[in-house]
């Protein structure tokens, strides 16, 4: 098969993207077991056993998340990222709504970081 011939432009444009997929997939493991911390942090707040520590971890892991993740273009896991970080340092954790927020905002960061590199999701 032959490959069209690319402009200068688009060959940079495929080396960067290249170059994101293969940072990704060496940064993949450790994100996605940030986002399974602030998942366990979201359970046992569910079920009222979330300790002082185990908050402070999920909210750390949610706060690198929020600028990592936006580096590979992921502008709306960083959001919930951000979004968790804050709730998770809320005086409102023993309420109800605050614990559903936490809850599903946990699973669309899992949901929206569920691709196998950046740019498949962009080509979407």
């Amino acid at each position: 098969m032959v490959r069209p011939v690319l402009t200068l432009e688009q060959r940079k444009h495929e080396e960067m993207a290249d170059a994101i997929d293969a940072i990704w997939t060496r940064s993949r493991d450790v994100i996605m077991s940030r986002v399974s911390l602030i998942e366990a942090a979201a359970t046992s707040l569910v079920a009222s056993s979330l300790t002082e520590s185990d908050r402070l971890e999920a909210q750390r892991a949610a706060h690198r998340l929020a600028g990592t993740v936006g580096i590979f273009g992921f502008h709306n896991a960083s959001s919930l990222a951000r979004d968790i970080e804050l709730a998770l340092d809320s005086r409102a954790l023993d309420e109800p709504l605050t614990v559903l927020h936490i809850a599903e905002r946990a699973r669309a960061l899992r949901d929206a970081l569920s691709v196998e590199n950046p740019t498949e999701r962009c080509a979407r």
